[in-house]
């Protein structure tokens, strides 16, 4: 077994789960902007409010 074949399979063996942990760091990314944008807006409302 050549070095390119032994990395091909080391990579068909890693890529779905790679694939896998990006696509949660995704999600999670994006719940954490949606909670900045809610918070974001919180603070926009209360200081409006204020006057």
């Amino acid at each position: 077994m050549s070095l390119l074949e032994w990395i091909e399979q080391i990579l068909a063996v890693v890529s779905p789960s790679i694939s896998h942990a990006a696509g949660v760091a995704a999600s999670v990314a994006s719940v954490f902007a949606s909670i900045a944008w809610l918070v974001s807006q919180a603070l926009t409302f209360l200081q409006n409010s204020e006057i």
